[in-house]
């Protein structure tokens, strides 16, 4: 890694406009887009998630990641596996299929002003949709297969500890003894003391399960503080991932020893806009272009797998199993595009 981390400071010195180039496109991209789109629905996704509960709230989260673009689609899934609302296969299965370019990026961006499409642009990305769809499936059901047993734990292998009763105890029918806490000759003359390990519970104050959703003490306004702050703080890691790839994309462009389809096969693995524009330029035929570019945009590319990863990273949800529905999905957009165009 430190290796790399020399390679890619020797590579920036010795091409320094370059590099300058490739940080301004993507801090371009990134204060020009990404910030207008995906603040509002980070912020108001967070509160409806501490706002509402039950499973139409789920779906509204989903369907709203679905809409906004990476990596809000997988936020909100590890945001509700978190919270307990999702398994982790549900969870997983959500995070592959919500996790997805924008329907503005893809439509008009990608299909109409990259690919010249006239017609077939609402297709294009349904096809986007169904190659994510299809991947998540896919690894859900391998998952399944899959699964072990679950292991014994300690609690499962040590057998049941009988406790001797004491008969004082025995004949008070509201005595209960921990197995934990010794009985006492106080305790057993006392019908009506209860010893027991647990804190005792106030008759007064009804045991609640799982934890409240929102503090009463915490006003709507001090929320929507914590949201801006934490979806700002999301959007910089967002914006400092955009502006390496994008380096990473211009530098592949201008290095000669590279041939010209490995730089096209690169750029469309590197960066989802980059790649794209790189398919959309070469000399390949029109239908060529139409099914690796929907290929690209369902895999969607390294630079949204780590903003995606960032999101992630406090979740609980293993990353590498979504770079395999990511790939599964550019495979089956490979697919796809082969039938349809």
């Amino acid at each position: 890694m430190l290796l790399l981390c020399f390679l890619f400071l020797f590579i920036l010195l010795l091409f320094p406009e370059t590099a300058a180039e490739g940080s301004k496109s993507g801090l371009l991209l990134w204060a020009g887009v990404l910030v207008p789109s995906l603040l509002p629905f980070s912020v108001l996704t967070s509160l409806i998630r501490r706002t509402m509960q039950g499973r139409r709230c789920q779906y509204l989260l989903l369907a709203a990641g679905i809409l906004s673009g990476y990596p809000i689609g997988a936020k909100v899934a590890g945001e509700l596996y978190k919270d307990g609302m999702l398994s982790r296969e549900k969870a997983l299965f959500f995070a592959g299929f919500t996790n997805n370019p924008s329907p503005m990026f893809v439509i008009f961006f990608v299909a109409g002003s990259m690919l010249g499409m006239d017609s077939g642009q609402y297709l294009f990305y349904a096809l986007v949709l169904l190659s994510s769809l299809l991947g998540s499936l896919c690894f859900l059901l391998f998952t399944k297969k899959s699964r072990l047993p679950r292991a014994k734990t300690v609690a499962d292998a040590a057998p049941a500890t009988a406790v001797p009763a004491n008969p004082a105890v025995a004949s008070s029918p509201t005595v209960v003894v921990s197995p934990s806490v010794p009985a006492s000759p106080a305790v057993a003359s006392n019908p009506t003391v209860v010893v027991s390990s647990s804190v005792p519970v106030s008759p007064s104050v009804p045991a609640v399960s799982g934890t409240p959703r929102v503090k009463s003490a915490e006003s709507f306004s001090r929320m929507i503080d914590a949201e801006i702050a934490s979806s700002a703080l999301l959007l910089i890691k967002i914006g400092g991932y955009i502006m390496f790839f994008s380096i990473f994309a211009t530098l592949l462009r201008q290095l000669p020893v590279i041939p010209y389809y490995a730089k096209l096969l690169l750029g469309s693995i590197l960066e989802i806009t980059t790649g794209d524009a790189m398919i959309a330029a070469s000399p390949l035929s029109g239908h060529a272009k139409i099914i690796l570019s929907l290929a690209a945009t369902a895999f969607g590319g390294l630079s949204a797998a780590a903003q995606t990863n960032s999101v992630l990273q406090n979740t609980g949800l293993p990353f590498s199993r979504y770079v395999m529905i990511k790939v599964l999905a550019g495979s089956f957009g490979l697919l796809l595009g082969l039938i349809f165009f």
